[in-house]
C-alpha cells in the first residue's frame, strides 16, 4: 500500500476535520486550533492553505470544510449559529429558573448547543450535577416540572445526564466523553463546573488546548438560593435518602418494561443507572458513526485508529463515541 502523503501535523487536522464533518459542522480555525491533540509548528492557515492538505481542505469564510462537501455546508452552519442564539436566550432563562429546584447544584448545556450551533429538530440538552445522594429525587421534580409547564417536550428542556458532586469523575474515557466535558457551557453553579473539570482532567490526554481559562465566566450565583434552602429543609435527610432509593428502583423497573427487547447487558449500555449517575447514550448509533469515522479515515489516507493514547489522532474503534445530537 502506498505511504500516506501526510505528515503527523497534517493528519491530526486532517483527522480532527473528518471528526467534526461526520456531523457535518465545519470548524473555525479557532476550534480546530482549540480540538487538535496537539499543537501546529506554524501558523495553522498556512498549514492548511499550503502543501498536502491544500488538495482535500478548504479554508472557506474562516471555516475549514472538506474540499468534496458543498459550499452550502457552510451556510448551514451559519443558519444553524443564528439558530443557536435564539435558543441560548431560553437556556439562561432556565438556568436562572432551575438554581431554585431543590437539591440542583449545577446546570450546564450540552450536546449541539454548547457547541455554538443548532439544527431545526435541535433541544436544550442539560447535564445535571446534584448535591450527594439526590439524582433520582432531583430527576423526579425536575421531570414533573417539564410534563407540566413545558407539555413534556424535549424541545426546550431535554434531561440529558445527571451525577451528584460527590462523584465528579466519570469513568468513560473516550474521545467523546472528553469533548462532551470540555465544552459543556456552565447556566449555574460555575464553580462546581470547574471542579467537575479539575476532577475530569484526564481529559487533556485527548484534547489539551480545549479548556481555556479565556472562556470561562467568573463564578456567579453560586450559592443556595433562599427558596432552595427552605424547599429542601422541609424533609429530613433520612426520608429523601429512602425517595431517592425508591425512585432509583422505579426508574430501573421502568426502563426494563419500557425496553423488553433489550438483554441485560445491552439496557446497561444503553442507560447508565446508579445511586449517583443516570445519562443514556445511542449505543447502536455511535457503532454505525464510528464504522463511517473509519471509512473517511481510509479514504483519505490516514492510519486506522489504534489505542486511545490521546486526540483524535488515535481514537479507540469500539469504546469512542460521538455527539448524539448531531444524528
Amino acid at each position: 500500500m502506498e505511504p500516506a502523503p501526510w505528515t503527523a501535523e497534517q493528519e491530526n487536522i486532517l483527522r480532527t476535520v473528518l471528526y467534526f464533518d461526520l456531523f457535518r459542522h465545519p470548524l473555525s480555525l479557532g476550534e480546530l486550533e482549540r480540538f487538535l491533540p496537539s499543537p501546529v509548528s506554524g501558523e495553522l492557515r498556512s498549514v492548511i492553505e499550503h502543501g498536502p492538505l491544500a488538495s482535500v481542505l478548504i479554508l472557506d469564510k474562516g471555516y475549514v470544510r472538506i474540499a468534496v462537501r458543498s459550499k452550502t455546508i457552510i451556510e448551514e452552519r451559519e443558519h444553524k449559529e443564528r439558530r443557536a442564539r435564539k435558543l441560548w436566550r431560553i437556556a439562561r432563562f432556565l438556568g436562572i429558573a432551575l438554581r431554585h429546584i431543590p437539591y440542583v447544584r449545577c446546570v450546564c448545556v450540552s450536546g449541539e448547543l454548547s457547541k455554538g450551533v443548532a439544527s431545526s429538530s435541535s433541544d436544550i440538552d442539560l447535564f445535571v450535577i446534584t448535591a450527594g445522594g439526590r439524582i433520582w429525587v432531583t430527576r423526579a421534580i425536575l421531570t414533573a416540572i417539564k410534563k407540566v409547564l413545558f407539555l413534556n417536550s424535549k424541545r426546550y428542556f431535554c434531561l440529558n445526564h445527571f451525577i451528584d458532586e460527590d462523584h465528579l469523575t466519570f469513568g468513560d474515557r473516550n474521545i467523546y466523553t472528553a469533548l462532551e466535558i470540555v465544552t459543556l457551557r456552565p447556566l449555574c453553579g460555575e464553580k462546581l463546573y470547574r471542579k467537575y473539570l479539575q476532577a475530569n482532567d484526564w481529559t487533556r490526554e485527548y484534547v489539551p488546548n480545549a479548556i481555556q481559562d479565556a472562556h470561562l465566566t467568573p463564578p456567579r450565583r453560586d450559592s443556595q438560593s433562599y427558596v432552595q434552602r427552605c424547599m429542601e429543609a422541609l424533609f429530613p435527610a433520612a426520608l429523601v435518602d429512602r425517595w431517592d432509593m425508591q425512585l432509583f428502583e422505579f426508574w430501573t423497573r421502568l426502563w426494563r418494561r419500557r425496553y423488553p427487547e433489550l438483554s441485560p447487558e445491552a439496557l446497561r449500555h444503553q442507560f447508565q443507572s446508579s445511586r449517583f449517575i443516570s445519562t443514556a447514550y445511542g449505543q447502536d448509533m455511535l457503532a454505525r458513526v464510528m464504522a463511517r469515522y473509519q471509512e473517511l479515515l481510509i479514504e483519505f489516507r490516514c492510519a486506522p485508529p489504534e489505542k486511545p493514547s490521546g486526540g483524535i489522532s488515535r481514537t479507540a474503534s469500539a469504546a469512542a463515541g460521538l455527539w448524539p445530537t448531531y444524528s
